[in-house]
């Protein structure tokens, strides 16, 4: 195994690279501390140290993805100072991995799950949940020992908050899955627990309120956030995946345009692994190459990049939201109620839910049925058609 040296920082660390083989570089700060990275490019710190007994040690402190250089040196300093007062921390961390808390339940959880395998913002809310609502109660209890009967009083004492005691109790309940699965324990309880239900937040435009708010979209003066919002009321899409779109995503040149939203920038399991090449409209595909001719802000990389920063794309519409939606009197319309209106349109099209969910990105038929909504109109036609069947 290659051994190198040098002064760490964030930077240069971040800036390793696979080599095909397992090579270590030591840190010239704190001499015991070492990032080691695998033939595959995974980088993570470690201690290094003999005991008393002059045993030779290699101890992880964590992955390089969730810990800064300064964090790692701390930690490892600490770990010295236990070395030189003839402690061993292997032993420690031994003892204490034999019988883990929550809190280290939710530090294995973080660090082996939720980081590699989630998107970001699953992961920032997972974050705010176990600060919020899970640490403050759980922190010190043992896995092993965590009740039914504990796990029922905290989501009953959240009952004012249904909504955030149902997400605490599904983030614990998926620590205490991956728990079982590493032999912490013997049994999830959490599925035991009753969810609160919710009310089910959807609404859909009226074709009256959606002439209103294209009305609104074309005349309000942030062109840049009325073309984000047509974009999202004509494709369905979410609104990562059009904040997010590239010019490169596009094709706009055929009879037949299409736009390839890339791995990562999806919903789901396919998020990670598979682009999805969604078919646009031809009047979309002017709206964007109209869009792309009267920019003020140009970027070559962004379709809509930030008024501030044209390198980066624009992360936020809610001010401009908000403004257009009262002045087409639909308050109480959320930007994602225009994905719901999207396939309710279709579905009253006639179009079947299987086609409508291909649209959308959708894994399962049943989540297209979510949002399918069928108008008063369509409703009428269908006991229309039934009557006239049945009386001639």
């Amino acid at each position: 195994m290659d051994r190198h040296k040098n002064r760490l920082n964030n930077t240069n660390v971040e800036a390793l690279e696979a080599t095909g083989k397992d090579y270590r570089v030591w840190d010239t700060v704190v001499p015991n501390l070492l990032v080691r990275v695998t033939p595959k490019g995974a980088k993570t710190f470690y201690f290094y140290y003999r005991n008393e007994a002059r045993k030779v040690r290699w101890l992880k402190i964590g992955r390089t993805s969730g810990l800064t250089v300064d964090q790692a040196r701390k930690r490892a300093r600490t770990l010295q100072t236990k070395v030189d007062d003839g402690l061993d921390p292997q032993d420690e961390r031994s003892v204490r991995m034999s019988a883990p808390t929550l809190k280290d339940l939710w530090d294995a959880y973080l660090d082996q799950h939720a980081r590699p395998k989630k998107k970001a913002s699953s992961v920032e809310q997972d974050q705010r949940l176990w600060r919020l609502h899970l640490s403050p109660l759980l922190s010190d209890t043992k896995v092993a020992t965590l009740t039914l009967a504990e796990i029922r009083k905290l989501h009953s004492d959240m009952s004012a908050t249904p909504g955030s005691a149902n997400r605490t109790l599904a983030l614990l309940s998926k620590m205490m899955s991956f728990a079982v699965e590493n032999n912490w324990r013997a049994e999830n309880p959490c599925p035991k627990v009753k969810r609160y239900p919710e009310k089910e937040l959807c609404r859909y435009l009226s074709s009256k309120e959606t002439s209103l708010l294209w009305s609104a979209l074309s005349d309000d003066h942030d062109k840049c956030a009325s073309s984000i919002l047509k974009v999202l009321l004509l494709t369905g899409a979410r609104r990562g995946e059009v904040l997010k779109m590239r010019w490169s995503d596009l094709d706009l040149s055929t009879n037949e345009p299409t736009w390839t939203i890339r791995a990562g920038n999806q919903k789901g399991e396919r998020a990670k692994t598979k682009d999805f090449v969604r078919p646009l409209d031809n009047r979309v595909a002017q709206l964007l190459r109209d869009w792309r001719s009267s920019r003020t802000i140009v970027s070559v990389e962004w379709v809509f990049a930030s008024d501030r920063k044209p390198s980066d794309a624009r992360t936020c519409i809610k001010k401009a939201w908000n403004r257009i939606r009262n002045k087409a009197n639909i308050p109480d319309v959320r930007i994602h109620d225009l994905r719901h209106s999207y396939a309710s349109f279709a579905v009253n099209s006639g179009l079947s839910l299987e086609a409508i969910g291909a649209t959308l990105g959708h894994k399962d038929v049943r989540t297209t049925q979510r949002y399918a909504h069928l108008s008063d109109q369509s409703l009428r036609n269908v006991v229309n058609a039934v009557s006239e069947t049945v009386l001639g």
